[in-house]
């Protein structure tokens, strides 16, 4: 079980939080998201934050 993680906060408080660019995601919360499963990160490139998935 090592790795799992929680995913609670909504599009909306993300992009709020980190003023983010690009499109809006439909996020759901995920109460045991896997290291084997696509998450939702922040990266920063050149000065900008955007949310890509990751894996």
């Amino acid at each position: 079980m090592c790795g799992h993680f929680t995913q609670i906060y909504t599009w909306q408080e993300v992009f709020d939080f980190y003023n983010l660019t690009g499109t809006p995601r439909n996020l759901q919360p995920n109460y045991n998201v896997a290291p084997t499963q696509t998450a939702n990160v922040i990266l920063s490139e050149g000065g900008l934050l955007e949310m890509v998935d990751m894996r």
